[in-house]
Protein backbone atom coordinates (compact mmCIF):
# COMPACT_ATOMS: atom_id res chain seq x y z
CA UNK A 1 0.00 0.00 0.00
CA UNK A 2 1.60 3.27 -0.77
CA UNK A 3 1.89 6.24 1.75
CA UNK A 4 -0.90 8.26 -0.73
CA UNK A 5 -3.45 5.62 -0.08
CA UNK A 6 -2.90 5.19 3.71
CA UNK A 7 -3.43 9.06 3.91
CA UNK A 8 -6.58 8.58 1.60
CA UNK A 9 -7.89 5.88 4.23
CA UNK A 10 -6.70 7.87 7.26
CA UNK A 11 -8.54 11.04 6.38
CA UNK A 12 -11.40 9.46 4.97
CA UNK A 13 -14.33 11.18 6.53
CA UNK A 14 -17.04 8.93 8.48
CA UNK A 15 -20.66 9.74 6.80
CA UNK A 16 -21.98 9.35 10.99
CA UNK A 17 -19.38 11.75 12.18
CA UNK A 18 -20.02 14.59 8.97
CA UNK A 19 -23.51 14.76 9.31
CA UNK A 20 -23.18 15.08 13.20
CA UNK A 21 -20.61 18.20 12.36
CA UNK A 22 -23.09 19.68 10.02
CA UNK A 23 -25.77 19.67 12.80
CA UNK A 24 -23.61 21.21 15.58
CA UNK A 25 -22.90 23.60 13.03
CA UNK A 26 -26.64 24.56 12.02
CA UNK A 27 -27.17 25.06 16.10
CA UNK A 28 -24.51 27.15 16.55
CA UNK A 29 -25.47 29.05 13.54
CA UNK A 30 -29.00 29.13 14.38
CA UNK A 31 -28.00 29.88 18.22
CA UNK A 32 -26.21 33.18 16.93
CA UNK A 33 -29.20 33.87 14.46
CA UNK A 34 -31.54 34.08 17.35
CA UNK A 35 -29.05 36.31 19.15
CA UNK A 36 -28.98 38.59 16.39
CA UNK A 37 -32.88 38.64 16.29
CA UNK A 38 -32.77 38.80 20.22
CA UNK A 39 -31.15 41.85 19.89
CA UNK A 40 -32.72 43.54 17.08
CA UNK A 41 -35.99 43.12 19.23
CA UNK A 42 -34.53 44.63 22.21
CA UNK A 43 -32.95 47.46 19.54
CA UNK A 44 -34.65 48.14 16.56
CA UNK A 45 -31.60 50.94 15.61
CA UNK A 46 -31.02 51.36 12.25
CA UNK A 47 -27.57 49.43 12.74
CA UNK A 48 -29.04 46.44 14.38
CA UNK A 49 -31.45 46.33 11.06
CA UNK A 50 -28.77 46.76 8.66
CA UNK A 51 -27.07 43.37 10.63
CA UNK A 52 -30.51 41.20 10.02
CA UNK A 53 -30.62 42.62 6.60
CA UNK A 54 -27.08 41.50 5.49
CA UNK A 55 -27.80 38.13 7.33
CA UNK A 56 -30.83 37.79 5.46
CA UNK A 57 -28.88 37.86 2.10
CA UNK A 58 -28.94 34.69 1.54
CA UNK A 59 -32.31 34.56 1.73
CA UNK A 60 -32.89 37.12 -0.85
CA UNK A 61 -30.76 35.71 -2.97
CA UNK A 62 -32.33 32.60 -2.83
CA UNK A 63 -35.64 34.25 -3.50
CA UNK A 64 -34.73 36.13 -6.82
CA UNK A 65 -33.28 33.17 -8.40
CA UNK A 66 -36.38 31.64 -7.90
CA UNK A 67 -39.08 33.89 -8.94
CA UNK A 68 -37.44 36.26 -11.52
CA UNK A 69 -40.14 37.36 -13.68
CA UNK A 70 -39.61 39.54 -16.74
CA UNK A 71 -41.61 42.53 -15.80
CA UNK A 72 -40.62 42.57 -12.08
CA UNK A 73 -37.69 45.43 -11.38
CA UNK A 74 -35.08 43.88 -9.19
CA UNK A 75 -34.40 46.61 -7.12
CA UNK A 76 -38.17 46.99 -6.13
CA UNK A 77 -38.42 44.07 -5.63
CA UNK A 78 -35.83 44.04 -3.06
CA UNK A 79 -37.64 46.39 -1.25
CA UNK A 80 -40.41 43.94 -1.17
CA UNK A 81 -38.78 41.45 0.60
CA UNK A 82 -36.97 43.50 2.85
CA UNK A 83 -40.43 44.68 3.72
CA UNK A 84 -41.47 41.22 4.16
CA UNK A 85 -38.31 40.21 6.38
CA UNK A 86 -38.88 43.08 8.93
CA UNK A 87 -42.74 42.42 9.25
CA UNK A 88 -41.93 38.12 9.74
CA UNK A 89 -39.03 39.01 12.27
CA UNK A 90 -42.03 41.50 14.24
CA UNK A 91 -43.82 38.32 14.44
CA UNK A 92 -41.47 35.75 15.31
CA UNK A 93 -42.00 33.70 18.23
CA UNK A 94 -39.04 31.48 19.31
CA UNK A 95 -41.29 29.69 21.56
CA UNK A 96 -43.02 28.28 18.36
CA UNK A 97 -39.59 25.52 18.02
CA UNK A 98 -38.99 27.93 13.93
CA UNK A 99 -35.55 28.96 13.91
CA UNK A 100 -35.54 32.78 13.04
CA UNK A 101 -33.95 32.59 9.63
CA UNK A 102 -36.80 29.29 8.68
CA UNK A 103 -39.65 31.52 10.13
CA UNK A 104 -38.33 34.91 7.82
CA UNK A 105 -38.04 32.79 4.74
CA UNK A 106 -41.70 30.79 5.02
CA UNK A 107 -43.26 34.22 5.69
CA UNK A 108 -40.82 36.06 2.37
CA UNK A 109 -42.62 33.77 -0.04
CA UNK A 110 -45.57 36.32 0.67
CA UNK A 111 -43.37 38.99 -2.04
CA UNK A 112 -44.65 36.44 -4.42
CA UNK A 113 -48.09 38.24 -4.92
CA UNK A 114 -46.16 41.31 -6.10
CA UNK A 115 -44.59 39.14 -9.03
CA UNK A 116 -47.78 38.88 -9.75
CA UNK A 117 -49.12 42.12 -9.65
CA UNK A 118 -46.47 43.23 -12.33
CA UNK A 119 -47.01 41.12 -14.54
CA UNK A 120 -50.72 41.31 -14.88
CA UNK A 121 -50.61 44.10 -17.53
CA UNK A 122 -53.99 43.83 -17.44
CA UNK A 123 -55.43 44.43 -14.35
CA UNK A 124 -57.81 41.36 -14.21
CA UNK A 125 -59.60 40.34 -11.21
CA UNK A 126 -58.63 37.05 -10.01
CA UNK A 127 -62.34 35.74 -10.19
CA UNK A 128 -62.22 36.45 -13.72
CA UNK A 129 -58.91 35.17 -14.53
CA UNK A 130 -60.48 31.64 -13.63
CA UNK A 131 -63.49 32.00 -16.29
CA UNK A 132 -60.40 32.90 -18.79
CA UNK A 133 -58.98 29.81 -18.37
CA UNK A 134 -62.18 28.49 -18.81
CA UNK A 135 -63.56 30.71 -21.98
CA UNK A 136 -60.02 29.86 -24.03
CA UNK A 137 -60.01 26.31 -23.68
CA UNK A 138 -63.71 26.53 -24.96
CA UNK A 139 -63.17 29.32 -27.82
CA UNK A 140 -60.04 26.85 -28.56
CA UNK A 141 -62.61 23.95 -29.00
CA UNK A 142 -64.96 25.36 -30.30
CA UNK A 143 -62.93 26.99 -33.05
CA UNK A 144 -61.67 23.74 -34.19
CA UNK A 145 -64.95 22.29 -34.34
CA UNK A 146 -66.60 24.85 -36.24
CA UNK A 147 -63.73 26.44 -38.31
CA UNK A 148 -64.34 29.76 -37.59
CA UNK A 149 -64.13 31.78 -34.02
CA UNK A 150 -66.78 30.94 -31.98
CA UNK A 151 -69.96 33.69 -30.93
CA UNK A 152 -70.23 34.69 -27.15
CA UNK A 153 -73.51 32.08 -27.15
CA UNK A 154 -71.89 29.45 -28.88
CA UNK A 155 -69.49 30.26 -26.27
CA UNK A 156 -71.86 30.09 -23.39
CA UNK A 157 -73.66 26.62 -24.17
CA UNK A 158 -70.38 25.30 -23.89
CA UNK A 159 -69.51 26.72 -20.57
CA UNK A 160 -72.71 26.54 -19.60
CA UNK A 161 -72.74 22.27 -19.49
CA UNK A 162 -73.31 21.02 -15.92
CA UNK A 163 -72.89 24.22 -14.52
CA UNK A 164 -75.27 25.00 -11.88
CA UNK A 165 -77.44 28.13 -12.90
CA UNK A 166 -75.48 30.56 -10.00
CA UNK A 167 -72.33 29.50 -12.07
CA UNK A 168 -73.38 29.88 -15.26
CA UNK A 169 -71.86 32.81 -17.52
CA UNK A 170 -73.89 34.94 -19.97
CA UNK A 171 -73.13 35.58 -23.45
CA UNK A 172 -72.70 39.15 -22.26
CA UNK A 173 -70.26 38.31 -19.41
CA UNK A 174 -68.16 36.58 -21.41
CA UNK A 175 -67.97 39.43 -23.66
CA UNK A 176 -67.43 42.03 -20.73
CA UNK A 177 -64.81 39.55 -19.58
CA UNK A 178 -62.80 39.47 -23.12
CA UNK A 179 -63.15 43.07 -23.53
CA UNK A 180 -61.34 43.64 -19.55
CA UNK A 181 -58.33 41.29 -20.83
CA UNK A 182 -58.16 43.24 -24.03
CA UNK A 183 -57.31 39.97 -26.44
CA UNK A 184 -58.73 36.44 -25.99
CA UNK A 185 -55.78 34.32 -23.93
CA UNK A 186 -54.26 36.06 -20.88
CA UNK A 187 -52.38 33.89 -19.27
CA UNK A 188 -54.39 32.20 -15.94
CA UNK A 189 -51.67 33.79 -13.44
CA UNK A 190 -52.02 36.98 -14.57
CA UNK A 191 -54.32 38.87 -11.88
CA UNK A 192 -54.65 40.73 -9.00
CA UNK A 193 -56.93 40.79 -6.28
CA UNK A 194 -58.67 43.86 -6.86
CA UNK A 195 -59.33 45.22 -10.72
CA UNK A 196 -59.72 48.62 -9.73
CA UNK A 197 -57.69 49.86 -7.18
CA UNK A 198 -57.44 52.13 -4.56
CA UNK A 199 -55.71 54.97 -3.79
CA UNK A 200 -53.35 53.13 -1.56
CA UNK A 201 -52.30 50.47 -4.22
CA UNK A 202 -52.03 53.14 -6.89
CA UNK A 203 -49.10 54.53 -4.50
CA UNK A 204 -47.65 51.63 -3.80
CA UNK A 205 -47.30 50.66 -8.00
CA UNK A 206 -46.20 54.10 -8.45
CA UNK A 207 -43.51 53.68 -5.77
CA UNK A 208 -42.08 50.14 -6.74
CA UNK A 209 -41.26 51.41 -10.05
CA UNK A 210 -38.66 54.10 -8.52
CA UNK A 211 -35.71 51.85 -7.72
CA UNK A 212 -36.19 50.73 -11.61
CA UNK A 213 -35.66 54.49 -12.74
CA UNK A 214 -33.04 54.97 -10.07
CA UNK A 215 -31.53 52.07 -11.33
CA UNK A 216 -31.32 52.83 -14.78
CA UNK A 217 -30.12 56.34 -14.48
CA UNK A 218 -27.04 55.17 -12.23
CA UNK A 219 -28.40 57.43 -9.18
CA UNK A 220 -27.22 54.71 -6.26
CA UNK A 221 -27.70 57.36 -3.55
CA UNK A 222 -31.10 57.67 -4.19
CA UNK A 223 -31.69 53.66 -4.16
CA UNK A 224 -29.90 53.50 -1.09
CA UNK A 225 -31.86 56.00 0.90
CA UNK A 226 -35.29 54.16 -0.58
CA UNK A 227 -33.88 51.08 1.20
CA UNK A 228 -33.63 53.01 3.76
CA UNK A 229 -37.24 54.82 4.06
CA UNK A 230 -39.49 51.56 2.44
CA UNK A 231 -37.25 48.64 2.86
CA UNK A 232 -35.94 49.48 6.33
CA UNK A 233 -38.84 51.37 7.81
CA UNK A 234 -36.52 54.02 8.38
CA UNK A 235 -38.06 57.72 8.22
CA UNK A 236 -35.97 59.99 10.21
CA UNK A 237 -33.48 62.06 8.24
CA UNK A 238 -30.79 62.17 10.79
CA UNK A 239 -31.30 58.86 11.28
CA UNK A 240 -30.55 58.07 7.90
CA UNK A 241 -27.70 60.39 7.57
CA UNK A 242 -26.06 58.22 10.45
CA UNK A 243 -26.63 55.42 9.21
CA UNK A 244 -25.23 56.17 5.39
CA UNK A 245 -22.48 58.31 6.69
CA UNK A 246 -23.76 61.32 4.94
CA UNK A 247 -24.66 65.21 6.02
CA UNK A 248 -28.64 65.60 6.77
CA UNK A 249 -28.92 67.92 4.17
CA UNK A 250 -28.16 65.54 1.27
CA UNK A 251 -30.26 63.09 2.55
CA UNK A 252 -32.88 65.30 2.53
CA UNK A 253 -32.26 66.47 -0.82
CA UNK A 254 -32.73 63.03 -2.30
CA UNK A 255 -35.65 62.90 -0.21
CA UNK A 256 -37.15 65.29 -1.97
CA UNK A 257 -36.20 64.20 -5.42
CA UNK A 258 -37.87 60.87 -4.93
CA UNK A 259 -40.86 62.67 -3.16
CA UNK A 260 -40.89 64.90 -6.43
CA UNK A 261 -40.19 61.75 -9.03
CA UNK A 262 -43.27 60.27 -7.14
CA UNK A 263 -45.45 63.04 -7.58
CA UNK A 264 -44.32 63.63 -11.45
CA UNK A 265 -45.37 59.81 -11.65
CA UNK A 266 -48.90 60.22 -10.35
CA UNK A 267 -49.00 64.19 -12.43
CA UNK A 268 -49.29 66.34 -8.67
CA UNK A 269 -47.15 69.89 -8.13
CA UNK A 270 -43.44 69.26 -7.54
CA UNK A 271 -41.90 70.66 -4.56
CA UNK A 272 -39.03 72.74 -4.56
CA UNK A 273 -35.95 72.19 -2.60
Amino acid sequence: MSKKTAARKKTKVDPLDAALEAKEKLAVRQQKDLEMWQQWKEQPTPENTQLMLKRLEPVFRSFEQQHKAPRTSAPAMRLVMKEQALKALETYDPTKGAAPMTWVQSNIRRAQRFNIQQQNVARISEENVGHIGRINRANQNLQEQLGRPPSHEELAQQLNQGVPARRQLTAQKIQQIQQQAGRRDVPSTAFESDPTPSTSQLDAEVISLLPDRFARAGKQDHLKVMDMVYGQGVQNTGAIAKQLGWSQSKVSRIKTDIENEYRSARGQPLRGR
